[in-house]
C-alpha cells in the first residue's frame, strides 16, 4: 500500500515504517472507522447518541479488534462507511458529487492494498443501492438510472484511483505460489 496517503506520507518523511508506526496507523484507522460510521448514521438521520453508539460498536467490532495487526484490511474497511454515505446521499436526491465522493473514498481506501475488503466494499455499494431501489418501486422509472449511476460511478472511480496499486498486483499475481494451489488448499487456509 505504498500509494495509500498515510503510508506515502510516512515514506516521504523518511525512514522505514516501524512496528510502532503500524500500531498508530491501526489505532488511527479504528478511530476513522468510528468517525465515518458516526457520519453515516447522522446522514441516515440517526440522533447523535444512536450515531455515536453505532460508531463505537463498529470501531470495536471483531473486524477491527481481531484483525488489529492486519493493517491493510482495517484500513480499507475503515473507509466503507464514508463510501456508503456518499452513495446514500446521491441516491436520496443529492448531486452527482456525492457519487463522485463515494468513488474517491473507495479508491483511497483501496490503495491500502486489501483487494478482498475492496470487493466487499463494492458489494456493499451494490446491495445498498439495490435495497434503495427496491424500497421505492413506485417510482422505478425515475430511480433506475440513479441506482445504476450510484453503483457504476463509485466502482469506476475507485478502480481508477487504485489503479497504481491494482495493475502491478494483477501483473505479478500469476507468479505467486497460490496460483498452483488446488481448491482444497485454497479453502483450507
Amino acid at each position: 500500500g505504498i500509494f495509500y496517503p498515510p503510508h506515502l506520507l510516512r515514506f516521504l518523511l523518511g525512514g522505514e515504517i516501524t512496528y510502532r508506526d503500524m500500531e498508530w496507523l491501526s489505532m488511527g484507522h479504528i478511530w476513522w472507522a468510528g468517525v465515518t460510521l458516526y457520519a453515516l448514521g447522522r446522514g441516515l438521520k440517526f440522533n447523535r447518541y444512536a450515531a455515536a453508539l453505532a460508531g463505537v460498536a463498529f470501531m470495536f467490532s471483531d473486524l477491527f479488534i481481531l484483525h488489529f495487526g492486519n493493517l491493510n484490511l482495517i484500513a480499507v474497511a475503515a473507509w466503507l462507511p464514508l463510501v456508503l454515505l456518499g452513495v446514500h446521499r446521491y441516491l436520496a436526491g443529492g448531486r452527482l458529487r456525492w457519487a463522485l465522493a463515494a468513488g474517491l473514498a473507495l479508491g483511497v481506501g483501496s490503495l491500502a492494498g486489501h483487494i478482498q475488503m475492496t470487493l466487499y466494499s463494492m458489494m456493499a455499494v451494490g446491495l445498498w443501492s439495490m435495497f434503495w431501489f427496491l424500497t421505492d418501486l413506485s417510482h422505478w422509472r425515475q430511480t433506475w438510472l440513479r441506482t445504476i449511476i450510484a453503483v457504476a460511478l463509485p466502482a469506476i472511480i475507485g478502480v481508477g484511483v487504485s489503479a497504481p496499486m491494482l495493475l502491478p498486483g494483477l501483473e505479478i499475481a500469476h507468479f505467486t505460489e497460490r496460483t498452483s494451489w488446488s481448491y482444497a488448499q485454497t479453502v483450507g487456509y
